[in-house]
């Protein structure tokens, strides 16, 4: 089982729709897997930590770029910031 955790940042629609959306993707990918997901509790640590982010994050060079290109990055599980994935806030994302 892992675990994942959306932290605040730039949403661009409510927190409870977009995590029910980050929970049912995780939901499609498990049945292409041997992999089960779930929210963490506010008292555990996550296996990801997904956000919706602009601009400089972690002191690293500019990972979001804006709108049209990188649509977001994540860490190698060795790198100091494991385990985090961040979307581009300024991407037109879409519940559709």
């Amino acid at each position: 089982m892992l675990t994942w955790r959306l932290e605040a940042g730039n949403l661009f629609s409510d927190r409870e729709s977009i995590g029910e959306d980050i929970q049912q993707t995780f939901d499609n990918w498990a049945q292409h897997c041997q992999l089960t997901f779930r929210e963490a509790t506010e008292d555990e640590t996550a296996d990801f930590n997904l956000a919706f982010v602009s601009g400089k994050r972690n002191g690293t060079f500019l990972m979001s770029d804006g709108p049209g290109s990188r649509l977001g990055y994540a860490f190698l599980p060795r790198q100091r910031f494991r385990g985090v994935i961040h979307f581009d806030s300024a991407e037109n994302w879409s519940q559709e």
